[in-house]
């Protein structure tokens, strides 16, 4: 793990660091994105993280967001923390309106489709989002006012 990931992953927890990161991390990442000609982000690489666009739910225009995933045969698994905040992000209540997306990761685009993971399937999933980013595990124990949404996109 660099410098960088190990320093993010110690203060990644943090509540002031969620407040922060929630405002600059998505327009970081944008830029990081664009200035490397679509190879990097500012996120940490032993973070898998993609951008997906959804539609606005009230707005019906689209919305991009870079989302951590784990990738599966069954398709890429995302999670609503918001950083532990105890308001659901936006991108999730958008996926629960407007299940369709466009995902782009590693040079390509395309579409896929959001389905709810159930309750069942979760707590693998989540054991393995906190292997590769350990303050999930606190984003979780915030959390407690609500339900996080855990996502499954598959490619249509």
């Amino acid at each position: 793990m660099s410098i960088y990931s190990r320093l993010l992953a110690a203060v990644g927890d943090r509540r002031w660091f969620a407040a922060m990161a929630s405002r600059v991390a998505p327009r970081l990442d944008r830029i990081v994105f664009r200035i490397t000609r679509r190879r990097r982000l500012a996120t940490p690489a032993s973070v898998a993280t993609f951008f997906v666009t959804t539609v606005g739910r009230r707005t019906g225009a689209p919305r991009t967001v870079a989302l951590s995933f784990l990738q599966r045969e069954a398709g890429y698994i995302v999670v609503g923390t918001n950083f532990g905040k105890s308001a659901t992000p936006e991108w999730a209540l958008n996926l629960v309106a407007n299940p369709r997306v466009r995902v782009e990761w590693g040079g390509e685009e395309f579409r896929a489709e959001a389905t709810a993971v159930p309750i069942q399937d979760q707590e693998a999933l989540w054991e393995a989002f906190e292997a590769m980013w350990p303050p999930y595990a606190t984003y979780r124990a915030r959390a407690t006012d609500r339900t996080i949404g855990m996502f499954r996109l598959v490619r249509y």
